[in-house]
């Protein structure tokens, strides 16, 4: 899993800087490194070098601090930046699974559910 700089175009993937998860149970772990970006800016500035995953993200958020920051996995598919949130960069996830900026449906077939992505591999098309 990487980050992503929402505020750029083309969007900045932390891929050159290394991954933050490795597979979808790290979801959760990487939003807590989203939500701690603060204290992790904070562990920069006073060149504290942590271990990864939380190094990595600390330098993304250092080159990216005041940006809104999401979640793609190494498939293409973004996930929500924040737990329990039904929005994925921006693609707010509707009732019937699919997304507003014409996503394909992610599940395939029925409502959407807590945790549900967009699986858009085009971000373009909305603007970021």
């Amino acid at each position: 899993m990487y980050l992503l700089c929402l505020d750029h175009t083309p969007h900045i993937s932390s891929w050159r800087m290394g991954s933050v998860g490795h597979r979808l149970s790290d979801l959760e772990h990487v939003q807590q490194l989203i939500a701690d970006r603060d204290a992790l800016l904070r562990l920069y500035e006073q060149d504290v070098q942590p271990g990864y995953p939380a190094g990595t993200a600390m330098h993304f958020f250092a080159e990216h601090p005041k940006c809104r920051i999401g979640i793609r996995d190494e498939y293409g598919r973004h996930h929500p930046a924040t737990a329990g949130s039904l929005v994925a960069h921006n693609h707010p996830i509707t009732e019937t699974g699919g997304c507003n900026a014409g996503c394909v449906e992610f599940p395939p077939s029925g409502p959407s559910s807590f945790g549900a992505v967009c699986s858009r591999s085009d971000l373009g098309a909305y603007g970021g």
